[in-house]
């Protein structure tokens, strides 16, 4: 951010008005130093739109960059699917385009306001009253011409330094739609997929501090999906406690890339086809699936599979299982 606001010749020092935010009244402005505005309000590094470069093109001075700013966030979609692949974020476009030059109150209109970053909680403050943990994995990638690209949020939290001194951050807590069931005997199966992993953690270190309270706690049954075991087995010292000690009755792992046949999660629940049918139909148990959207049908099938096995050997797949525990707030999912 320092070094746009250098090369674009801005003062950090100024302030401005910009939309109020949070709990502040609808229709009030904010005064904010430039720097300030940059860093906390505005997606400066994020990626522009196509709208962007259309408006972008309005301030431009000279016919080329005109045209090239038009054509783009127009016609061309092999030079706005370019930009979008390398990353380029609305800094990097001001500072391309040098005649297109808006002022900062116009800047202020064309780039909408960071958005919230949501982490799942990954602690239970019965365990840890005094802390909030957060499973974050740093986002970095190259692209295809070679340019080391960073996550915004990932990277600032990586970047803090709490040897230096306190760290204040900002911060918002969300409801869940994830929360254990009524009674804790009843049994809880979860199915995590990389840092679909986080609110899982809490829910054992939940009823792990019930159980050392001693309350009677029902089954656990864990799935998690990753790439390879050595790099993406999340807190794998924990769980493999757990189930050392028989909180966790059950770890189904499915490491996709560590053997020849890809293996998902999908695949280790049909395995257990037997024990899911016990514990979601007998024993009315909570499923839970956290992490991205892509294997939920899958994953609705391998259930559907185990709670009608007849219909499973015949070949077919009995929805109206899933869509039992779905209407009993049984079948839970925080996909994204």
């Amino acid at each position: 951010i320092d070094q746009f606001i250098a090369e674009y010749g801005l003062n950090p020092n100024e302030i401005v008005a910009v939309p109020a935010r949070g709990s502040m009244e609808k229709g009030t402005t904010e005064m904010v130093s430039v720097r300030n505005l940059l860093i906390q309000h505005l997606d400066i590094l994020g990626k522009p739109n196509k709208k962007f470069y259309v408006a972008l093109a309005g301030y431009a001075t000279t016919r080329y960059e005109y045209l090239k700013l038009m054509h783009t966030g127009t016609d061309d979609n092999e030079a706005y699917k370019l930009g979008v692949n390398e990353g380029v974020t609305y800094a990097e476009l001001l500072l391309q385009y040098k005649t297109a030059n808006p002022t900062i109150e116009q800047i202020i209109e064309m780039v909408p306001p960071i958005k919230a970053r949501h982490y799942s909680i990954a602690s239970s403050m019965k365990m840890n009253p005094r802390s909030v943990h957060l499973l974050v994995v740093a986002v970095d990638w190259e692209t295809p011409l070679g340019r080391t690209k960073f996550g915004q949020c990932t990277r600032y939290l990586a970047g803090l330094d709490p040897s230096k001194g306190d760290i204040y951050v900002t911060v918002d807590v969300q409801p869940s739609v994830l929360r254990l069931p009524p009674s804790p005997k009843q049994a809880i199966i979860m199915s995590g997929l990389g840092t679909g992993m986080a609110p899982f953690r809490a829910f054992v270190q939940e009823r792990k501090y019930q159980k050392e309270m001693g309350i009677e706690v029902g089954p656990i049954v864990l799935y998690f999906g990753a790439r390879h075991r050595h790099e993406e087995w999340l807190y794998g010292d924990e769980w493999d406690a757990y189930a050392a000690e028989g909180l966790v009755t059950r770890l189904g792992l499915a490491f996709s890339r560590d053997q020849k046949e890809k293996v998902y999660i999908q695949n280790k629940i049909v395995e257990d086809k037997a024990l899911l049918g016990d514990l979601l139909g007998k024993e009315n148990g909570f499923f839970y699936l956290c992490g991205p959207t892509w294997p939920v049908p899958a994953i609705a099938t391998a259930i559907s599979q185990a709670l009608n096995p007849e219909a499973a050997a015949r070949g077919e797949v009995d929805a109206s299982q899933v869509e039992k525990l779905k209407q009993e707030g049984r079948y839970i999912l925080e996909v994204y």
